[in-house]
């Protein structure tokens, strides 16, 4: 019988700031450190899937347009570094750092019931393993890879 322990610490933090009247800066940084403790041959490895930092920027603009509601257009940049996909924290199974870049519109209406937003994620549209498998009898590797670039349109009512 073999028993595996974690040893995990994370700390998050963010701003906002107003860069002018009507442009907002958004920022995120989050730290993570999960490593394997008593876990037979990987102590002192990061625990799989585990990212050791993800940050993101965004900015936000409010267009002077003279509408009723309110018109915003924004923009976000997401990072996290590798990670790995199994507990040996081999290379064959390395999951790559990755950055994606993603903008959007809304408008929101004077009375501030509806939302209507227009939104693509994964503006430069790359591609990245998500999760990464290895099979070492024939040395073939696999992968997954998130979403191309996606184009959102969304109509929301609040009560």
């Amino acid at each position: 019988m073999s028993a595996a322990t974690t040893l995990t610490s994370a700390n998050a933090s963010g701003v906002n700031a107003r860069l002018s009247g009507n442009t907002l800066l958004d920022g995120k940084v989050g730290m993570n450190a999960a490593v394997w403790r008593e876990f037979s041959g990987v102590d002192s490895n990061i625990v799989s899937y585990s990212l050791n930092t993800g940050a993101s920027v965004g900015l936000n603009y409010t267009i002077p347009a003279g509408l009723p509601g309110t018109w915003l257009a924004g923009t976000d940049a997401q990072f996290q570094t590798k990670s790995y996909a199994n507990a040996l924290n081999d290379d064959i199974q390395e999951v790559p750092q990755q950055t994606f870049w993603n903008a959007n519109t809304r408008y929101i209406s004077g009375d501030g019931h509806w939302t209507t937003t227009l939104a693509v994620k994964n503006l430069l549209d790359r591609a990245y393993p998500q999760s990464v498998g290895y099979v070492p009898s024939s040395g073939a590797r696999y992968y997954s890879v998130n979403d191309p670039r996606t184009l959102l349109l969304s109509v929301r009512y609040d009560l």
